[in-house]
């Protein structure tokens, strides 16, 4: 029997992190795990089996045989003792043990009296909880060595269930993280360089391939604070929201340049209380939003939840975080693209009511690209004409004999000025 207080180890972050990486809090009941808790009350001849699950302030039942409540506080729970026990706890009397004596299951209704708890260990060495059996006598003898192993071997048998489990959630997570990503970057793509609308799609993605987010934000940086760009609907009363780029997490994640996943905010003196509160965000994770390899704002996602999010979550996001660059850059293109548009509207303005004056555009070959009305009026021939050739044409016989347009051109490269006082020709052959 083991009677030895060792510290208990509800709070360790990496716990808590390992128990939020199986996804199985408030879960429904499953075959499996129940079937587990009927052999484990027959094998040990008690009328109480559970699967409990040690959770930061409280522990919850996956899986309960002769219990009614789902869950309890963590002052009535006597699985949390097991979590720093290297094997099988045993508390023979919960009325004459320190740690139990006064836990209100002990002293009321159900009047709980014997204990015996196998850990949940998974293979790198976390105690999520126990596999229990309870009894309302006291055992002095405990359990026989039989009925140790079997418990020991049942407690197995979940951490199989629980890994099993934990697969196939992680092969469902990829599809549809996946399927999530080629949505995105086809939103992001019909977005036609709207960047509001763009960043909406990647909000969109985001929620669909993360299901532990509840909201999600688009920070971009102005001045000295990063402005809510783009929310998710919980999160519309705060669209335009700014914070200090020092002392808030997406400031951190900004200057930094790397990725943040953080379980717990309230832990983190980056965070301001207040707002966390105001935002209803307990954990969140976020990523840079790069444009041109250049920090230029953040993604977030977060959850009312402690640890509601894993690395593989952080990845996505930062996948998605791709998105939004990818919708920066064609705003940016399109911007381009209207700004280069007003500058043609403009030379086209001039060019083509330069009644009085030859323009001719040439490309860095001599052979003309444009050519305007008042070109035709004072030279003769039409755009369709002379587009595509080269100016030898208005150059009198002997000019083009001593390669003058050739060394207009070249001095034009050169120098960018290419003087051209002379003689020229019209077409019908008048000299002018």
């Amino acid at each position: 029997m083991n009677q030895v207080t060792r510290p208990v180890r509800v709070e360790e972050d990496a716990r808590l992190a390992a128990l939020a990486a199986f996804d199985i809090l408030d879960t429904p009941p499953e075959r499996g795990f129940d079937d587990i808790v009927h052999l484990a009350r027959r094998l040990c001849a008690a009328p109480v089996a559970l699967v409990s699950l040690v959770d930061r302030d409280r522990q919850w039942f996956k899986a309960r045989a002769g219990f009614p409540p789902c869950e309890t506080d963590l002052d009535r729970s006597v699985c949390k003792f097991v979590l720093s026990e290297p094997g099988v706890l045993q508390i023979p009397d919960l009325t004459r043990d320190a740690r139990t004596r006064a836990n209100p299951l002990v002293t009321g209704e159900p009047n709980l009296r014997f204990y015996a708890g196998a850990p949940l260990r998974t293979p790198d060495g976390q105690v999520l909880g126990s596999l229990c059996v309870i009894d309302h006598v006291p055992r002095p003898g405990g359990l026989s060595t039989e009925q140790v192993a079997d418990l020991e071997a049942l407690a197995r048998q979940v951490m199989d269930q629980l890994l099993l489990r934990r697969s196939r959630s992680d092969r469902d997570r990829a599809g549809r993280q996946g399927e999530a990503v080629a949505v995105t970057l086809a939103g992001v793509a019909a977005a036609g360089g709207d960047l509001d609308e763009s960043f909406r799609a990647v909000l969109a993605g985001a929620m669909r391939a993360v299901p532990a987010a509840e909201a999600g934000t688009v920070e971009i940086r102005e001045g000295d604070t990063l402005v809510y760009r783009a929310v998710t609907e919980s999160l519309a009363p705060h669209l335009g929201l700014r914070v200090p780029l020092r002392g808030s997490l997406a400031g951190a994640c900004y200057r930094e340049g790397v990725p943040l996943l953080v379980p717990d905010v309230l832990s983190d003196d980056r965070v301001d209380p207040e707002l966390a509160e105001r935002l209803r965000q307990r954990s969140c994770m976020l990523v840079p939003v790069r444009r041109g390899g250049v920090v230029v704002g953040v993604l977030k996602l977060q959850s009312s939840r402690l640890g509601a999010f894993a690395e593989e979550d952080l990845q996505v996001l930062g996948v998605l975080a791709g998105s939004v660059a990818s919708g920066l850059a064609e705003a940016g293109e399109r911007a381009a693209n209207r700004a280069a548009a007003l500058t043609e509207y403009r030379r086209r303005a001039v060019f083509d009511s330069a009644q009085d004056y030859a323009i001719i555009l040439l490309d860095l070959d001599g052979r003309i690209t444009d050519w305007n009305a008042g070109a035709t009026r004072i030279l003769g021939w039409r755009p369709e004409e002379m587009c595509g050739e080269t100016a030898d044409a208005f150059f009198t016989p002997e000019d083009r004999r001593d390669g003058i347009p050739a060394k207009e051109m070249q001095s034009a490269l050169e120098t960018g000025t290419g003087v051209d006082e002379r003689w020229h020709l019209r077409r019908d052959g008048e000299r002018f």
